[in-house]
């Protein structure tokens, strides 16, 4: 059985083996065994998250005025990192926890209503369960199902 930096059955080390494949290469290697750190300049340029180009939740995330919404787990909590008033979040929620917070607060907000974001990973994963918490409370909430085909952040 052969380990992953230890010796081989071969009797050749890890240690002894890379180095020659990265000179066959062409890489040319460090002579002594100092690092030389590189500094990289920084720039001043800030840039805060957005969403990529093209992204489904970069339109998808877009509310009106006036409207409660809720985040949870997924790559559209972006939305709430944005200083964009259209993609406000109240809060953001663990997995599986989407909507519940509304189940104790709607009886004492003056809002009838929330919008809850909720990956399609997410969904699939654990908060088909949070759907059915709010429907059996009662509550006015319009889940959002922001769909996108990938299961990213639930390891599917």
């Amino acid at each position: 059985m052969r380990t992953c930096c230890g010796p081989s059955s071969l009797g050749v080390t890890t240690g002894e083996v890379v180095p020659g494949r990265l000179q066959r290469l062409g890489w040319l290697l460090p002579t002594t065994d100092t690092w030389i750190p590189i500094a990289v300049p920084v720039s001043d340029v800030r840039r805060s998250a957005n969403y990529c180009s093209g992204c489904p939740h970069s339109r998808a995330t877009v509310t009106g005025p006036g409207h409660t919404v809720h985040g949870g787990i997924g790559c559209h909590s972006i939305g709430m990192f944005l200083d964009q008033p259209s993609r406000r979040y109240e809060y953001n929620i663990q997995m599986r926890g989407e909507g519940a917070p509304w189940v104790g607060t709607a009886s004492l907000v003056g809002t009838d209503h929330n919008i809850q974001n909720l990956g399609d990973g997410t969904y699939f994963h654990s908060a088909s369960q949070s759907v059915r918490e709010c429907i059996e409370a009662g509550v006015n909430v319009t889940f959002r199902l922001l769909y996108n085909r990938y299961m990213s952040m639930t390891g599917g």
